[in-house]
């Protein structure tokens, strides 16, 4: 089920409950196979961007409202044709709308689910992991790459000569780790001032006319395999022929580019659904194989 309508978005929260129905121990049935438990919890502090590209599924607009109960900004935008300039504008005017109370800043995609819990996961891992590398970090939830239909494989890639740590949470499972890499944005979250420095350092460029500019804070684009052996590593990057060129997708180059700017991006074991599909213990994190030819166990 899909919603065309932004309008939805601003509907009153009144009879929903009722409606959805609830699980035995009290917690939301979810259409996106993810549990939302009913909270008090306040995250006023917090700013979700989203800009929708067609119909919206309807477990991410039980997100959105959601999080929007929880006292959470939104920043609904208009979709562009190309994905680079769409993460360009919502960036912008998540920019000039930002107040002081913010302290993250949320990417969500259009088909991406979860209950208001695991964005302040997100936050809370971003101010540990922050204060444990000295630089401001930013978390990626865990989900599956839509790009790979028939395989269950996160949509990251771990990052070279950087280990994993262990997640700690008592709930967790014990091989439940924490991976710096490079990420997509689906399920993004970034401290304010890690946002504000992103788009202060991007060039800027005319649009929609030569009156008005945006920041251009990532690209898709190609790039070569000697530029990608400095964030991951694949022996096919290695083995590539001299001037054998990559698609470098808009996300990874957001990331790439934080990690030029000394700032730190992982991939956290909090799940998301994608498309109403849930990372599981047979989900596979690319670069990532405690053991050989074994499943990674990811998420919790």
């Amino acid at each position: 089920m899909a919603v065309s309508s932004r309008a939805y978005y601003n509907a009153p929260p009144q009879g929903r409950a009722a409606t959805q129905g609830r699980l035995p121990d009290g917690r939301q049935k979810s259409r996106s196979g993810v549990n939302e438990r009913k909270t008090n919890m306040n995250l006023n502090h917090i700013t979700v961007t989203i800009a929708p590209y067609g119909p919206i599924d309807v477990s991410t607009v039980r997100t959105v409202l959601a999080l929007r109960d929880c006292g959470a900004n939104l920043l609904i935008h208009d979709a562009q044709a190309d994905v680079s300039l769409t993460r360009s504008c919502i960036c912008h005017a998540a920019y000039e709308k930002l107040d002081k109370s913010t302290d993250y800043v949320f990417f969500l995609d259009h088909d991406i689910a979860a209950p208001p819990e695991a964005f302040l996961r997100l936050t809370e891992i971003s101010e540990r992991l922050t204060d444990h590398y000295q630089t401001l970090t930013s978390v990626s939830g865990i989900y599956i790459n839509r790009h790979l239909p028939d395989k269950a494989i996160v949509a990251a890639w771990k990052l070279r000569d950087q280990d994993p740590i262990n997640y700690g949470h008592p709930k967790a499972s014990p091989d439940a780790v924490i991976i710096p890499a490079l990420t997509g944005l689906g399920a993004f979250c970034m401290p304010v001032n890690a946002f504000m420095a992103h788009v202060e350092e991007s060039e800027r460029a005319c649009f929609p006319d030569p009156d008005h500019t945006v920041a251009r804070v990532c690209q898709t684009g190609l790039v070569t395999a000697e530029y990608l052996q400095r964030f991951i590593d694949h022996k096919k990057l290695v083995e590539a022929p001299k001037g054998c060129l990559y698609w470098n997708m808009e996300d990874f180059d957001f990331c790439c580019r934080e990690f030029d700017h000394g700032r730190m991006v992982v991939a956290a074991p909090i799940n998301f659904a994608h498309r109403g599909k849930i990372p599981g213990n047979r989900t596979l994190f690319p670069g990532y194989n405690p053991a050989e030819h074994e499943a990674t166990i990811i998420g919790w």
